[in-house]
């Protein structure tokens, strides 16, 4: 099947993106400093069976609970129609002084749902600013921004986000790649080209999408594995169901640990 960019996603995804456009400039008049597109949409490859669409929003300063609850609220609605929507809010500050592993003022993923439901019903929203919490992930995810991203809505990338330091992000990533080995037979696709992707980085410094890692992975590894990268990126691309073999993808997970493992200490 065709993969997508934001130029020519389909209407569906354009709508959905604009109405959390919307949602937000409504929403923080006057504290918002720009909304930022990166993820698959931005990297060729947006498959809309199957990906997510991935955001930042950057404020002045932190919202308050009622504006957080509001948009939250909303997030429950817009999210999975038709597309799962993975947002964080940032405070500009946070940014200025870069810290790791950095502050968010809020954030929206699938797997925060239920949490959000609960919360809202047992008015425990009302603790939202009791503290300040962090997420490594970030580092990755404003990397790929600076390199990648897309202003959807007010000031450019490269006046609102720092460079990230390469051991900050290196840090984020091995982080991932843990959790990807972690679940490499419950999500294989996941964890085969998310490992890839990683190895790229650290062997040629590539930031690359799942499906450039695939590729850029099926010339760089040992011939064994090349057939499963091969199939690994037909599944990824499409929308057939064929089972991997496990026990090489079990043999792929030690390869690519062993690889890895060599650039931790450095």
């Amino acid at each position: 099947m065709a993969f997508y960019n934001w130029d020519n996603s389909p209407s569906s995804t354009k709508q959905q993106i604009n109405r959390f456009i919307k949602l937000v400039t409504e929403q923080l008049t006057g504290n918002l400093i720009g909304i930022y597109l990166h993820g698959s949409l931005t990297m060729k490859c947006f498959n809309p069976e199957k990906s997510d669409i991935d955001l930042i929003v950057v404020t002045t300063e932190q919202m308050d609970i009622s504006t957080k609850k509001k948009i939250i609220e909303e997030l429950l609605v817009l999210s999975n129609n038709p597309h799962p929507i993975e947002v964080s809010f940032i405070i500009n500050d946070d940014l200025k002084e870069w810290k790791y592993p950095t502050p968010f003022d809020l954030h929206y993923s699938e797997d925060w749902r239920n949490k959000y439901k609960k919360e809202l019903i047992f008015e425990k929203w009302k603790e939202w600013n009791n503290k300040k919490e962090t997420d490594v992930d970030l580092a990755a995810h404003i990397t790929i921004i600076l390199q990648r991203g897309i202003t959807l809505y007010g000031e450019a990338i490269n006046t609102v986000f720092p460079d990230v330091p390469k051991e900050d992000y290196k840090d984020s990533i091995l982080l991932d790649f843990k959790y990807a080995l972690e679940g490499i037979l419950q999500k294989p696709i996941y964890g085969i080209l998310n490992s890839c992707r990683i190895y790229a980085y650290l062997t040629d410094y590539h930031i690359f999408s799942k499906q450039e890692a695939g590729m850029w992975a099926i010339e760089q590894l040992p011939g064994k594995y090349k057939e499963l990268i091969k199939d690994t990126l037909e599944i990824y691309e499409s929308d057939i169901n064929v089972t991997l073999d496990q026990q090489l993808v079990l043999n792929f997970k030690e390869f690519i640990k062993k690889e890895v493992s060599k650039f931790i200490q450095r």
